[in-house]
């Protein structure tokens, strides 16, 4: 079930991230790119292509220092030590002064109790991360890191907040500061010398109370404070209106079951996070914060901590401008009326609620392109969903347990209006027919019929020339369409559990499709010479055939 969570949150973070733009908007490397063409993970394959690495990433490397001739890697942004327990710090940090490209230092999780003195050398640093650690405190020689902007101090529980706030003052460039996971229990003080910092985290803390001295943060845009549950929110909110730039507020997990009405007072605010906790309302007051563009009312990454809000209060449709509005895993049983009045919403997630139908209040919404109404109780996809052309990702997943009248039955042939669809999902439904108009979606490349009723496709789907995964799992499929074949985008191929396949016929399909990466035929009429005869024309596809070793023999 968590999976089914966890894909919900990425993909609508995802699109928070975009639309809010870089995480650390002033530090060029918020950190290293794992899956990156540049990143290398082994010094020694970097130093025979140094024209290549932009990034290290070492994890676990029993190193001491960095050996001979690092410096011909000249290119190098960015380098990430992670488990390596073993370093010579003041060494490392020595030969890394010599790179001229270097912005971005991560040393985490590494057991560091002191950061060398030097590290004043490298001068031309943005971005430091020393999450994870066991840090007491800063050494003074960091105020000539004059170019840092972000500095990631979360995770050291150790430290002096007073010590490390006094030579953070040193920093005035600092943008962007992480202190989450350090057992605070006060607002830090002594910061007011960061007139640039913009963003600040101090998730996961025990703050008990905030400080008057936010007034001295000017430029302070984001403030995370997800996960304080001893903070008085009732009667510490109102101080967040001294934080005359704020833009993104985080409060999620914080066990919510109100807020004041001095949230109204954040007039700023673009992007507020209430997710995880168990609001039973909202303010009134909120119809104030009309420069909202992002809502996160939903349940957290595991499902647990939901919100269960029934009514939005009268003035909830004067907040015109919200762009992502995450209602998932509420309580609500209709989606809000107001949602018509919503002309710029681009997301909406109403997942895991306790929804029946597809509201009319979607209708309107001309610029929607991801719509997440999975696992709910909704039985009929309106014929005014064509209507929707901008709709880019369709999510209308059900769940396998639930009772069949609660599941779609049929897709309208107006789905073939959605022309800039690229995801459609439709899995644990009791659909039995596609319509022949689903050749429209041109831009498909994700499409998700797993555990359905199909015995056929229509003919009109192998036109899908972008489809790039297919799952057809745990059908009724009889025989693939006419020129299967020339889906040749197609990737990712799941056939698993349609037992009336007429698999020497569909082999015979399969054989000319060299793209695959993935196909999976597990529990179907196979034999051996089928098997083998896909695996000799396919030799560079997965092919998956669980239940190979029961198989049944196939009349030619």
């Amino acid at each position: 079930m968590h999976s089914f969570f966890n894909k919900c949150f990425f993909c609508l973070h995802t699109w928070i991230f975009i639309l809010t733009g870089l995480l650390y908007s002033t530090a060029q490397i918020p950190e290293v790119p794992y899956y990156n063409d540049s990143t290398f993970y082994r010094v020694d394959l970097a130093l025979k292509n140094p024209e290549k690495c932009r990034y290290l990433f070492l994890e676990q490397d029993s190193l001491s220092e960095l050996p001979a001739g690092f410096t011909r890697l000249a290119l190098l942004k960015g380098i990430t030590f992670r488990y390596c327990l073993n370093v010579n710090w003041e060494q490392v940090i020595s030969q890394l002064s010599r790179m001229p490209n270097l912005h971005y230092l991560e040393i985490s999780i590494c057991n560091l109790k002191f950061l060398p003195g030097n590290i004043g050398d490298l001068s031309k640093l943005e971005a430091l991360n020393l999450k994870s650690n066991l840090l007491v405190n800063l050494p003074v020689s960091i105020g000539s890191c004059n170019n840092l902007q972000y500095l990631n101090l979360s995770f050291n529980r150790n430290l002096d907040l007073t010590t490390v706030t006094e030579s953070m003052q040193l920093l005035p460039s600092l943008s962007a500061l992480d202190l989450s996971n350090n057992l605070m229990s006060e607002f830090p003080v002594n910061l007011s010398n960061l007139q640039h910092l913009e963003k600040l985290n101090l998730a996961d803390n025990i703050l008990k109370n905030l400080s008057d001295e936010l007034k001295n943060f000017p430029t302070l845009q984001s403030l995370d404070l997800s996960n304080n549950p001893t903070l008085n929110f009732q009667e510490e909110l109102s101080k967040l209106a001294l934080l005359i730039s704020l833009k993104h507020l985080s409060m999620t997990n914080n066990n919510l079951r109100t807020l004041p009405e001095s949230l109204g007072n954040l007039t700023t605010l673009e992007s507020l996070d209430l997710s995880g906790n168990k609001l039973i309302s909202l303010p009134k007051s909120i119809e104030k914060l009309v420069q909202l563009k992002e809502l996160n009312l939903g349940m957290d990454k595991d499902g647990i901590n939901r919100n269960k809000i029934r009514n939005f209060p009268a003035g909830f449709d004067k907040l015109v401008n919200i762009e992502v509005l995450n209602l998932s895993g509420d309580s609500i049983l209709v989606l809000p009326s107001a949602l018509a009045k919503f002309s710029n919403l681009r997301v909406l997630d109403a997942s895991w609620c306790t929804l029946f139908e597809i509201s009319e209040a979607l209708r309107g919404l001309k610029q929607l392109e991801i719509l997440r109404l999975g696992h709910n109780h909704i039985s009929k996809i309106p014929v005014w969903i064509g209507e929707l052309t901008a709709l880019k990702e369709l999510h209308l997943e059900a769940d396998f347990f639930t009772y069949p009248v609660d599941k779609i039955s049929m897709v309208p042939p107006a789905i073939g209006n959605l022309e800039k669809l690229e995801v459609l999902i439709l899995s644990d439904q009791v659909v039995r027919a596609l319509p022949t108009t689903i050749n429209n979606c041109t831009q498909l490349r994700e499409l998700d019929l797993r555990n359905n009723l199909l015995f056929s496709l229509p003919d009109s789907l192998v036109t899908l020339d972008k489809l790039q995964k297919l799952d057809l799992k745990a059908n009724d499929l009889e025989k693939l369409p006419a020129g299967f074949e020339r889906l040749s985008a197609l990737k990712h191929l799941d056939l698993s559990f349609n037992e009336p396949l007429n698999m020497v016929t569909a082999s015979g399909q399969l054989q000319h499709m060299k793209q695959l990466e993935v196909l999976d035929i597990s529990f179907n009429k196979l034999n051996p010479q089928i098997y083998y005869e896909l695996k000799r024309a396919l030799p560079h596809t997965m092919i998956v055939a669980k239940g190979f070793n029961n198989l049944v023999p196939i009349e030619r």
